[in-house]
């Protein structure tokens, strides 16, 4: 059985939504969040689309532009056409028409919103403020929270079966916002800061939708790495410890002898290069250890070094010149 044109955009949207995400959480990706953003508007143009078709009955020219042409006396036909591109192909209509006729929730308007000037705004500014950040990760989450909970109730569709989370890759991110963090940030990017200051602010506490997660961070040092805890109201943002592990301690011990010995001339494997190493790792959080039984920290144990090791053995052997 073939499926609807409105399932279709659905699982089109869910896609968007799941790509959002998996860009949002790259390591070193300079434009997460307007990448974020984009997608997931795009995600939320095509839920709402396939809402305006399942009300419709599948009918695609109600997601056409209608417009209706002047006569010879400069007055409007009562015939209804529709607007087509460049292409020739008729334009559907855009995500501000969709979420004023269908999105009633003031909390749910806002978060589109917000989201709308990230990426009308991103041409403007290059994002270095870690107070963007912040705000980008909370009204990130809230928007998959909002996604969510729309898309159960409009369609019955549960995306339990995906993980939904986000990874917040800075975790330097400042707590409360401070005038003295605006200092630095170009005219266009104070506005967009404020804006969205302002926006969060007025909220309907009565709504079951959020325009920003307010995100409680602890972040747990052990054994294996970092585990990361968010409050119980929003959508859980986990790293798993065993993989923040071998991202951050990537070199066993072998493995670190061996770029030792192609990087510097005079390396060696004695008791001074061990006394040196071990003085390092002390005044760094250069080394992990790794336990067989890694949950339970027990059994058979092995060292995992840092690459940021190399930076201080640089200061006491002497480099290859490549």
């Amino acid at each position: 059985m073939s499926k609807s044109k409105y399932s279709i955009l659905i699982d089109k949207s869910i896609e968007a939504s799941l790509s959002a995400i998996e860009l949002y959480n790259k390591p070193n990706f300079g434009y997460r969040e307007e990448s974020f953003a984009i997608l997931m508007l795009n995600a939320w143009e095509l839920l709402l689309k396939a809402k305006i078709l399942k009300d419709n009955n599948g009918k695609i020219s109600s997601l056409y532009v209608p417009i209706r042409q002047n006569k010879k006396d400069g007055s409007k036909s009562k015939k209804i056409i529709y607007k087509k591109n460049r292409a020739k192909n008729y334009l559907t209509v855009d995500l501000i028409t969709l979420t004023n006729k269908l999105i009633i929730d003031s909390n749910l308007k806002k978060s589109l919103e917000i989201l709308m000037e990230i990426r009308d705004n991103s041409i403007h500014f290059v994002n270095s403020s870690k107070l963007f950040e912040k705000y980008m990760l909370e009204i990130a989450i809230a928007s998959l929270k909002n996604y969510s909970l729309l898309i159960k109730e409009w369609f019955n569709r549960s995306l339990d079966e995906f993980d939904l989370f986000l990874i917040p890759l800075a975790f330097n991110l400042p707590k409360t916002f401070n005038i003295d963090n605006l200092k630095n940030e170009t005219v266009s990017h104070k506005r967009l800061l404020e804006y969205i200051s302002t926006q969060k602010q007025n909220i309907d506490k009565e709504s079951q939708y959020s325009i920003n997660v307010v995100i409680d961070l602890k972040v747990e040092r052990n054994k294996n790495g970092l585990s990361v805890k968010f409050d119980k109201n929003g959508i859980p943002v986990m790293i798993d410890s065993e993989e923040v592990f071998k991202n951050k301690y990537p070199l066993d011990y072998n493995s670190m002898i061996e770029q030792c010995r192609t990087r510097y001339s005079n390396f060696k494997t004695n008791i001074q290069f061990h006394e040196i190493k071990n003085k390092i790792c002390s005044e760094n959080d250069f080394k992990g250890i790794k336990y067989l039984d890694h949950n339970k920290n027990k059994g058979i144990k092995k060292d995992y070094y840092s690459s940021n090791i190399f930076k201080e053995l640089d200061k006491h052997y002497t480099k290859i010149n490549n």
